[in-house]
């Protein structure tokens, strides 16, 4: 015979049960990769008269990329996250002296494998630029995130976020996707040459709509993660 103290805990636990998503129940294994293979890391990019007549300026260019290999405990930057001192330098200026920083003393602390920055020269508009870096199964460093100014803009950049290179316990041999335009949240402008109008407070990180400007329809390039 159940007594009333263990009906009620019975309740409880059923209502607890219920509540809970579906996700609670059925939890992504980790991925569990071994080795510490190396990847080229690739930006095409694509920005010229002819790909973007209704937001093209002559002065367009974009900034050295800066690439990383990373455990989950990193973030380079996030959709709905906050702009780090060194992403708002990216952004605003294309500058990557303070994410290098950073990016160093993550590496020191175990949470980046590898990380690089492209040459200091500005990558001129539909060209390419690459780095190597390398991911570390045993740290868990298998994601990989990526960035470039989109220069001029107020804070505006492309690349991409926390993508997994380990599917499962099997390293890819090549991944693939396009270069999300980004929007920083620190600065206010609205067109590629506006003035420097802080933000005040920062709002979140956002990708722009594939037919906002200055995307209008027309990507701004694509990146290729190939093993080698």
């Amino acid at each position: 015979m159940m007594t009333t103290t263990s009906i009620l805990a019975a309740t409880i636990a059923a209502v607890a049960a219920a509540a809970l998503p579906s996700s609670a129940t059925a939890a992504t294994p980790a991925p569990t990769c071994t080795g510490a293979p190396s990847y080229l890391v690739s930006f095409h990019f694509r920005w010229s008269q002819a790909t973007h007549p209704d937001s093209f300026v002559p002065s367009a260019h974009f900034s050295p990329i800066v690439v990383a290999a990373h455990t989950a405990a990193y973030t380079m930057w996030l959709p709905a996250g906050y702009a780090t001192p060194g992403m708002k330098d990216v952004a605003e200026t294309g500058s990557t002296a303070a994410l290098s920083t950073s990016l160093a003393e993550y590496e020191a602390a175990g949470h980046v494998s590898s990380w690089g920055t492209g040459a200091p020269a500005a990558v001129p508009p539909f060209s390419t630029e690459t780095l190597t870096v390398q991911v570390n199964g045993t740290s868990g460093a298998s994601l990989l995130s990526g960035s470039s100014m989109l220069a001029p803009s107020p804070d505006w950049f492309v690349g991409m976020s926390r993508v997994e290179l380990c599917n499962g316990s099997t390293w890819l041999t090549a991944a693939r996707g396009r270069l999300a335009l980004v929007d920083a949240g620190t600065d206010s402008g609205t067109t590629l040459t506006a003035v420097d109008v802080a933000t005040v407070p920062p709002t979140a990180i956002r990708e722009f709509g594939a037919f906002d400007f200055p995307q209008l329809g027309r990507g701004y390039g694509t990146w290729v993660a190939e093993k080698i």
